[in-house]
């Protein structure tokens, strides 16, 4: 059956690539890539893609790793209770709040 999970086996390496690709994203999309609940000021070093604030997670811009093309990023910053923030993270530094860190 060209539907079913086996019948992935034989598809066109284009179109299993675009599934596996659609995969992945909806993994990282949906926290399946795991995450942790940051609620001190230790750095914490991984990859991450997405930043929630939970209770008022105070960023410590001085104490994270941005990737390239994150520019300006120079001062300190609140992520207030409920709002994420996305981009490319290896290291997050709180100083004071909590927040859920989405790896990639």
């Amino acid at each position: 059956m060209a539907n079913s999970p086996s019948g992935l086996n034989n598809m066109a390496p284009q179109f299993k690539l675009m599934v596996d690709l659609l995969r992945d994203t909806m993994r990282q999309d949906f926290g399946k890539n795991g995450s942790i609940f940051i609620n001190d000021t230790a750095a914490h070093v991984d990859e991450y893609y997405a930043i929630q604030g939970i209770s008022a997670a105070g960023v410590d811009v001085s104490g994270c790793t941005f990737a390239s093309g994150m520019e300006d990023f120079d001062a300190d910053f609140v992520i207030p209770n409920g709002a994420i923030i996305y981009g490319h993270f290896s290291k997050i530094t709180l100083t004071g709040g909590s927040c859920i860190a989405y790896k990639k």
